[in-house]
């Protein structure tokens, strides 16, 4: 049955908390997106990597390991995350940190076939 719902606002709830689904680790070594400190918290620790990266004299593999971004789930949050990071990477970073354009990389996870 179809039915027409009147309201003055939507709202769209995404849930409360994060959720790890029971993998160790991810709540000590990941950071989520729920909440406005949280996006604060990324973008400190993205500047951070590209800082720490931009020091001289660093391998290739701790380049590497400092410029590689894993996004994990494929849903919409994960998707628009890599999507900025990816507008950050071709906007942003030739203007502050050109030469470490060729170690950035950028990888989205998703858990479901």
């Amino acid at each position: 049955t179809k039915f027409d719902v009147q309201y003055d606002l939507c709202v769209v709830a995404v849930g409360a908390a994060p959720n790890t689904f029971g993998i160790p680790g991810v709540r000590e070594h990941c950071l989520f997106l729920k909440q406005i400190g949280d996006a604060m918290r990324f973008r400190e620790k993205l500047s951070a990597a590209f800082e720490r990266a931009s020091l001289p004299g660093l391998s290739e593999t701790r380049l590497a390991e400092l410029l590689t971004f894993v996004v994990i789930g494929a849903g919409p949050t994960g998707v628009e995350l890599c999507g900025e990071l990816r507008d950050y990477v071709e906007q942003d970073v030739p203007r502050l940190y050109r030469r470490l354009l060729p170690h950035v990389r950028i990888v989205l996870l998703e858990a479901s076939d």
